[in-house]
């Protein structure tokens, strides 16, 4: 499945800052605003509206699809932590009659998509220090545990980094067969190499506090990409060609694609587009005239590629719309998908940002 297929829960959630009003409804016990559809999303066919087919999830491929999103994935089961910590045990009286049912909807079809999930990772996540002010984000995983069918928080693994807040604790989670050893990676801990912590029959302390990481050989690894952002998602185009950028201030015109290294790496930027295209024999092909009457659908088309030696540090590449001399990216929305590799041929996973190019 094309990961642009969940932009769209990401567009609506960002859209006036509405996850984070959603996220204060819920802690404060009560949903009052219109966002019910895109935060805790459900199985295709049980609504007729607009929005519910926007975002309506189509297959379990993508509510695992979903589950598994770096940021969806966390957001949706931030919400629940939220709802299981509220007092009472009645959902009406969160969300009215209707999105109550929407709501037994959307978990039913999480739990069918990542059943056997007991162990979440929350990356971002606070502790209460002493007199009651938050902590910077340190970052956690939880542990639940089942009973019948009904499933209850025990420990809070925290994170033990000395990089609290960017080290990303909990962004990766495994627990064993037995469950009594579980396995938190921080990927961005020890200047980018990353760190994993083991901890032991996790079982009965209500805070488990980190024990020191498991060394990383970073030989072993390859590279990693970390911290990659775009200064500007919509810009107009200009006739520079892409560049590594040096410490000065940038024009404008175009956008800057930032992104750190732990290691000398070539990195590959691979700019795609979503196109329009008919259904032929089961594949999204270019419409032609033999071809119109057939059924619509999108097509993921490389527009262009450029590539970089990247430094072990912090990199930047200014990029105005141009991917050769005789080639420019036309205007439009796209996606660029940056994957770094080393001498050895290991490869980082790839990392997605999307922008839009205006006259």
């Amino acid at each position: 499945m094309s990961p642009d297929r969940l932009q769209r829960f990401l567009d609506a959630q960002k859209e006036g800052g509405t996850y984070g009003r959603a996220l204060a409804e819920l802690r404060a016990g009560r949903k009052r605003g219109h966002w019910m559809w895109f935060v805790f999303p459900q199985i295709a066919g049980l609504g007729h509206s607009a929005m519910a087919q926007t975002y309506a999830i189509a297959s379990l491929e993508e509510a695992r699809a979903y589950a598994a999103h770096p940021v969806l994935g966390e957001r949706l089961r931030e919400c629940a932590r939220v709802l299981l910590g509220l007092p009472g045990d009645d959902a009406r009286a969160i969300f009215g009659e209707l999105d109550a049912v929407k709501l037994r909807s959307s978990m039913t079809l999480f739990a069918r998509a990542a059943p056997q999930e007991p162990l979440i990772g929350a990356f971002n996540d606070e502790i209460i220090l002493p007199g009651g002010e938050p902590s910077p984000p340190v970052g956690a995983a939880y542990v639940f545990t089942r009973s019948g069918s009904t499933w209850a928080q025990s420990p809070k693994l925290i994170g033990g980094g000395e990089e609290a807040g960017e080290g990303a604790f909990g962004s990766s989670v495994a627990l064993s067969s037995d469950a009594n050893t579980a396995l938190i990676g921080g990927p961005s801990d020890n200047g980018g190499v990353g760190a994993a912590w083991l901890f032991s029959n996790p079982a009965s302390p209500a805070v488990v506090p980190a024990p020191a990481p498991v060394p990383v050989s970073q030989a072993a690894i390859g590279p990693i990409l970390t911290k990659v952002i775009e200064s500007n998602r919509t810009w107009r185009e200009g006739k520079a060609l892409a560049a590594i950028a040096s410490k000065v201030k940038l024009p404008p015109i175009g956008t800057t694609f930032s992104f750190s290294l732990n290691e000398q790496a070539s990195v590959h930027f691979a700019f795609t587009q979503q196109l329009g295209g008919r259904k032929v024999k089961g594949k999204c092909v270019t419409q032609t005239k033999s071809n119109r009457r057939d059924p619509a659908c999108k097509r993921t088309v490389t527009q262009g590629t450029l590539s970089f030696t990247g430094r072990p540090a912090a990199n930047k590449v200014s990029f105005q719309g141009r991917i050769s001399r005789s080639k420019t990216l036309g205007l439009g929305r796209y996606t660029l998908v940056l994957t770094a590799s080393n001498a050895a041929g290991q490869h980082s996973t790839p990392v997605q940002l999307s922008f839009t190019i205006e006259k």
